[in-house]
């Protein structure tokens, strides 16, 4: 599993990319943009952008800054409506054929009453799990045992990640891992279970999706 703080190229991020190889990335958001030093994937805002206008703009803008780098993301997330599954098929009927286009992955965001032979029909390539939170913990166990590639958004904690990390997760994102001290000791002990370095806690990782 990688695990994506967000829009964070600190050296102490490339730091840990080095010292943990295949387990850190990034996931970079419109306006955003930065050098990418692994492996990165792009969202598109919208989360971010509630109760405000989103960018288009600012968007695409972010598509064309990692098409003119060497590096290609992971995959793309197509643009969603949080907290609802009905205007975000909507969208990904919009932009689909032209995310393809650029040749990478797309990810489609699957929302709040979303079900896993409406996802299969689309074809997505990742299939990101967001949704209101609620929704989001309680089907994030069923997403990665349906579909081959998931992503899980907004995961910042120790328990949460190692929840994805057994279900077969691969990758999760989190705004507030490199934020302080304690999140960023939290980070390196994630990334050390993740990579058998340190023993797992004598704990079912239960009740942390509820």
């Amino acid at each position: 599993m990688i695990v994506m703080p967000a829009n964070v190229t600190s050296p102490e991020v490339r730091g840990l990319m080095h010292e943990y190889p295949g387990l850190l990335g990034n996931l970079f958001s419109p306006g955003a943009w930065q050098t990418p030093h692994g492996v990165y994937a792009l969202d598109n805002g919208r989360f971010s952008a509630r109760g405000a206008d989103w960018s288009e703009r600012d968007w695409l803008k972010l598509i064309d800054k990692a098409a003119g780098h060497p590096r290609r993301p992971e995959w793309v997330l197509c643009p969603d409506v949080v907290g609802n599954w009905k205007a975000t098929m909507k969208d990904w009927d919009r932009w689909n054929g032209r995310l393809r286009a650029t040749g990478w992955g797309v990810a489609v965001a699957v929302q709040d009453g979303a079900t896993p032979e409406e996802v299969a029909a689309m074809s997505p390539n990742v299939v990101f799990v967001g949704g209101t939170t609620g929704w989001k913990l309680r089907t994030m166990q069923m997403w990665c045992k349906t579909f081959p590639r998931v992503h899980v958004a907004r995961v910042n904690t120790e328990e949460r990640a190692m929840s994805c990390f057994d279900a077969g997760a691969e990758s999760i994102d989190g705004t507030g891992w490199m934020r302080t001290t304690r999140q960023r000791k939290l980070l390196r002990s994630t990334l050390n279970m993740m990579a058998g370095r340190s023993p797992r806690p004598l704990l079912l990782w239960e009740g942390i999706w509820s």
